[in-house]
């Protein structure tokens, strides 16, 4: 019945977690509701409803953890209270070893690369990678140095810099819609390169990072992964 209602769009399925994600804010789109728990203070954008008390109308069907380094206990521990699954979505590489322990019900990773990291590359894990966010700001700067693909200034047309991995290797190509490094003295090198460079070159491999961005990494496949995920769990 619960199945049933969700697929003629009479009954949303209700998520609670415990801090807002402009990824995971693009549900909505998919008939979700998405509820913020816990000490969480932070301005929260419309797709967010914060709560202190769980009613009967927005019981959670799910319950979404983001980060081991925080609520994820506590999380784990409210969706068995509500006899619910509880998702972990990792977008993250491990900040700590001893995290690499814990385990959701359902183990979500951006990347098959942070699933290796974490020490969740044994077949039951589900990647569901990165997207364009639709709340996207004007680009302030030529480059972006992160560690994992930055899809969010990639769609804004700005240069990523990122750290070597073999995920990472299948969508950028060094010098032309992105550059890798693997360690801080590469950093160092490729910055003073692109300082160095003519602007005009460098906004032309930011477009190129954009267009990989819009090729790859889309807000359909996205929500259409989670909705797989969603409705094979219900």
């Amino acid at each position: 019945m619960r199945k049933l209602k969700y697929e003629i769009g009479q009954s949303p399925i209700n998520i609670y977690t415990d801090r807002p994600n402009d990824y995971i804010g693009q549900l909505t789109d998919i008939n979700v509701r998405l509820f913020l728990i816990g000490k969480y203070m932070g301005e929260i954008s419309d797709e967010f409803t914060r709560v202190e008390l769980v009613t009967p109308d927005i019981r959670p069907d799910f319950v979404l953890s983001q980060t081991k380094l925080e609520n994820f206990d506590i999380l784990r521990s409210f969706a068995k209270d509500y006899d619910v699954k509880h998702i972990h979505y990792e977008t993250n590489t491990v900040p700590q070893n001893h995290l690499k322990g814990l385990r959701a019900d359902v183990n979500v990773f951006a990347s098959e690369f942070l699933a290796k990291d974490w020490g969740c590359d044994d077949g039951s894990v589900i990647q569901i990678g990165y997207t364009p966010t639709s709340q996207q700001s004007v680009a302030q700067e030529p480059y972006y140095i992160g560690v994992n693909i930055p899809v969010k200034q990639m769609s804004m047309g700005i240069c990523p810099v990122v750290y070597d991995t073999p995920y990472v290797r299948k969508y950028i190509q060094p010098a032309q819609n992105g550059f890798i490094y693997r360690n801080q003295s590469e950093i160092a090198q490729i910055v003073n390169k692109l300082n160095l460079m003519d602007k005009q070159d460098v906004q032309i491999i930011g477009q190129n990072a954009k267009i990989t961005a819009e090729k790859f990494f889309t807000k359909g496949q996205f929500n259409t992964s989670w909705k797989i995920l969603l409705e094979d769990l219900i």
